[in-house]
């Protein structure tokens, strides 16, 4: 028994010896420094210049989109005078700059973009209508205090 209470003694001090030792150490802190690894990949370079001609694309949309803000609220403040209570409570119902539809005979149709098909009707349009000359179909644009607009269909 005696040699029982000797050994939990013992290993008590060798507990509380090693816990003492251990709390004396100060934590070890590691730093990276993760602009020189990126410095290092051969890729960072290229990326780089692609966020560059991203950021400045952005940019550039950016002050078109300003500008063409800037344009309406001039040309509303211009004729808020001449506009009627329903084009003032009234926002703009309108989304697209016109989409072509082509029908497959069936009774669906699938879409063709604009920058393919060349139909782009971005202004005021009020009335759309198709015409035949020779044999070739020309859709007209009739737009609100505007010019007509023309396409011919090939």
């Amino acid at each position: 028994m005696k040699g029982f209470k000797k050994a939990i003694a013992l290993l008590t001090m060798v507990v509380l010896m090693a816990s003492f030792g251990y709390a004396q150490t100060s934590p070890k802190f590691g730093y990276i420094d993760s602009n020189e690894i990126l410095s290092l990949m051969p890729e960072t370079d290229s990326l780089q210049n692609e966020l560059k001609a991203y950021a400045d694309y952005l940019d550039q949309q950016m002050s078109t989109m300003a500008m063409e803000f800037q344009t309406k609220v001039t040309d509303y403040q211009e004729n808020f005078n001449t506009m009627s209570d329903l084009e003032i409570e009234t926002p703009r119902n309108d989304a697209g700059n016109g989409l072509l539809l082509l029908g497959d005979g069936k009774g669906a149709f699938n879409p063709v973009p604009g920058h393919t098909s060349g139909f782009f009707a971005r202004k005021d349009a009020k009335k759309i209508g198709m015409l035949k000359n020779n044999g070739h179909g020309i859709i007209v644009v009739a737009n609100n205090d505007d010019t007509v607009q023309f396409f011919k269909v090939k």
